[in-house]
């Protein structure tokens, strides 16, 4: 019999979540639903998963997730460019500008 480690399920994201849920029941389908016994919780169970996994759905190419990812990418680029104007300054001759570059580096 396989042993489930306890698994901490609140910092699962929703499609973390719904892959749990599904590999749970693939398992439980695998065993055999009354020779488990739990046949009384299961279909609601089951309709309660599909439920949630029909509500997180997300469509693939969604017109707001190209928006999204151009804008992740803009703000990691920007990071990027503060951070090397930042370590520049600490290669500088203004003592100044290098103690202030120290600080936040």
């Amino acid at each position: 019999m396989n042993k489930v480690n306890d698994i901490g399920l609140a910092r699962m994201h929703n499609n973390e979540h719904i892959k749990l849920q599904y590999d749970c029941k693939s398992k439980i389908d695998g065993f055999g639903v009354a020779a488990l016994g739990v046949l009384p919780v299961y279909e609601p169970w089951v309709e309660a998963l599909n439920s949630e996994a029909k509500t997180i759905e997300v469509k693939n190419g969604f017109v707001v997730s190209a928006a999204i990812q151009a804008a992740d990418k803009r703000r990691d680029h920007d990071h990027y460019s503060m951070r090397l104007y930042v370590e520049s300054e600490m290669y500088g001759r203004d003592p100044a500008r290098i103690e202030a570059a120290g600080r936040i580096m």
